[in-house]
């Protein structure tokens, strides 16, 4: 929505909204995170009426098909002010397919609402996104919802919330008649201030002395609190049922209240970051943009951009305005050179959280092969939204392939290709992403024009495994002194550039690669000698050290009916799964563990089948770990291969 102000109108309403809190909310899915965000903006009268995913009229899933599939896809900021305070909102996908927008979304934040179904509990996304919160060190509240479904035991939450995220949780208020309709929850503090002065007494002394002295009104815990949660020593508990409206007021109260709002400075140089980017109607590039200091208006450059147009968040709309302050997200045009997850000005310094790695590759083909530039076309906008859409194409053939975290996602970018860019697309061969990684150390170097080497440079590598979850280490242990940066740069280079297929055809990781030795000719010398020779001899070196598999692991949380147990258990280990002994849950057998993601790829739909929809399969990426000896996984070779003396040479030769 956009509305028409004034210049000088949108200006003070600027000006006058200093203090600015820019608030993730995060949930599994389902849990109630958008239901959640509606009732905010119903509660500060920015709707008149909170709408609801079933009915697929919210406000921040804006996408037809988030509406149609009752998901969040995207990221959504929306504003709202409460208390003389702007606070943006960012709406997250509680889907894991969809957990790179949640880890963009992190970098802006200054504190974060982590939404709890009090019914399903901790479950494994919530734990995924806790400890990414805490990494990142983003205070946070903890809200309840559902208080009201049946069977609800808010006991057992607080256990799980205890034993799985965290033992500094701050419950701040009572609930009465939990798992029952008409469940309610007192105001904010509204529990036993003898119990909660005792609890804020472990974690600071200074508190603990004015208690022991007889020191004690709400004021004092507050602050406290709202210390002690800004620095992530507490976590307060909130309690609720959003689709009710129940415990809201509670939860706005405790974001003025206890979530702080940092010191911005507008006066300083500017610097911000670029968390999301997306074209709009006509194609016209969109980036989303926090400033963390300084200020920027329309006309303006940000390096060698200029800005031609910014947009404001003010109350749930879009508003054109002439400038953007330090502390405020905006979306502008006419940055041209900062992708997602950049910074730009004095703040470079922006380090983002990895949740987890795309598991599945799988060819795409339009419909028609007359549409295959249309569709690289779309294909390159979406992957500019999105940089884990990956895609590559096969040098020997037509061939194009996507990288995606899972089967949702794969129909998700299915209906906006149709949808978006009136392509239709078949999907084939989809394949778990394997890598490689070596079995030894190994060295190989050669000297120049040596066995007919057509390039006039000679260099020397040492290849050794490192731990797993490593990646790719590069040193040269030769100085700049005797070769010179831009030769040394055009090396480096060449070693990346073809590791993302190894000897098996699948991307090399966790491996150290040395630069031992090099040989130059001031004469005929160039850095493209250099660049294109290091993959050649690197890959000899990788041959003789020997690669072998890595497959993709899952942590999953398996629950089943008592008499599905014998079942479940011959299923995981069918699967090659570890797991714990299984505990007995709410009347169903809860097991825990990991398992390869190329053999559970379907398991959530069968155990949906044979418990009569009464279980559940949840996994998240867990990282890689060595295949088995029989797994036997090669993948074909897309582009040249620098494994292949006598093709790579060939190819050389064509551009020499």
């Amino acid at each position: 929505m956009h509305s028409d102000l004034s210049s000088t109108e949108r200006m003070n309403l600027i000006l006058m909204n200093k203090i600015i809190k820019n608030i993730g909310i995060y949930a599994h899915v389902d849990a109630g995170k958008t239901t959640l965000t509606e009732q905010l903006l119903y509660h500060t009268g920015v709707i008149r009426s909170a709408g609801r995913v079933d009915d697929g009229n919210t406000h921040t899933d804006t996408m037809d098909l988030e509406r149609e599939r009752g998901i969040s896809i995207m990221s959504a900021p929306i504003s709202f002010m409460h208390a003389g305070e702007k606070i943006n909102i960012i709406d997250t996908p509680g889907h894991v397919d969809f957990v790179a927008e949640v880890e963009r979304s992190m970098l802006v934040l200054d504190a974060a609402i982590l939404v709890i179904s009090a019914k399903e509990s901790v479950q494994s996304h919530t734990k995924l996104l806790f400890q990414a919160l805490k990494r990142q060190k983003v205070p946070t509240l903890i809200f309840i919802n559902k208080i009201d479904r049946m069977g609800v035991k808010l006991v057992d939450v607080f256990e799980d919330i205890d034993k799985l995220l965290t033992d500094r949780s701050l419950p701040l208020q009572t609930v009465t008649d939990e798992g029952a309709r008409g469940a309610a929850v007192s105001d904010l503090f509204g529990i036993d201030h003898e119990s909660l002065a005792e609890r804020l007494a472990l974690y600071d002394d200074a508190f603990f002395e004015r208690y022991l002295s007889g020191e004690l009104n709400r004021k004092m815990m507050e602050e406290v609190i709202r210390t002690l949660m800004s620095t992530c020593q507490v976590y307060p508990l909130l309690f609720g049922s959003a689709m009710h409206g129940v415990g809201i007021s509670g939860c706005l109260e405790a974001i003025h209240k206890l979530m702080d709002a940092p010191a911005y400075n507008s006066e300083e140089a500017l610097g911000g970051i670029v968390f999301k980017v997306q074209r709009n109607h006509v194609k016209t590039k969109e980036s989303f943009i926090k400033l963390t200091t300084g200020h920027i208006g329309v006309r303006e450059l940000i390096g060698e951009d200029k800005i031609t147009k910014i947009e404001a968040l003010i109350d749930g709309e879009l508003v054109k305005v002439d400038r953007l302050y330090a502390g405020d997200i905006g979306i502008v045009q006419g940055l041209q050179h900062y992708p997602m997850g950049s910074s730009f000005g004095i703040d470079q310094t922006v380090t983002g959280e990895q949740l987890a790695k795309p598991t599945l590759k799988v060819k795409i083909l339009p419909e028609k092969f007359s549409k295959r530039k249309q569709l690289l076309d779309a294909l390159e906008i979406l992957s500019e939204a999105d940089p884990y859409l990956e895609f590559e194409l096969n040098e020997f053939n037509d061939d194009i392939y996507l990288k995606l975290f899972g089967f949702v996602q794969m129909d998700i970018v299915y209906e906006m290709l149709l949808r978006r860019f009136d392509l239709s697309v078949t999907y084939k061969d989809p394949m778990t992403i394997y890598m490689e990684t070596l079995k030894s150390q190994a060295s190989y170097e050669v000297r120049m024009y040596e066995e007919g080497l057509p390039f006039h440079a000679a260099v020397g590598f040492r290849v050794s495994p490192l731990p797993i979850g490593s990646g790719i280490v590069y040193e040269s242990l030769i100085t700049t002194g005797y070769l010179k940066q831009t030769f040394q740069n055009a090396v480096e280079e060449g070693v990346f550039e073809f590791l993302d297929q190894g000897l098996l055809g699948w991307e090399i990781t966790d491996m150290k690669v040395e630069l031992i030795s090099y040989m130059f000719s001031s004469v005929c010398s160039s850095p493209k000698d250099y660049r294109d020779l290091a993959p050649l001899v690197l890959f000899e070196a990788i041959r003789r050290a020997g690669t072998y598999l890595l497959w993709p692991i899952s942590r999953f949380d398996l629950s089943v009916p008592l008499d599905k147990i014998g079942k479940s258990i011959a299923d995981l280990s069918r699967m090659k799964a570890t797991f714990d002994e299984p505990i007995i849950k709410d009347g169903n057998y809860l097991i825990s563990g990991t398992v390869p993601i190329e053999l559970s790829h379907n398991y959530a739909l069968e155990v949906h089948a044979y418990t009569s929809g009464k279980g559940y399969f949840e996994t998240k990426f867990s990282g890689y770990e060595p295949a088995p000896e029989w797994v036997v996984k090669e993948r074909e070779k897309f582009k040249t291969d620098p494994s292949n003396r006598s093709t790579y040479l060939m190819s050389k030769s064509r551009v020499i």
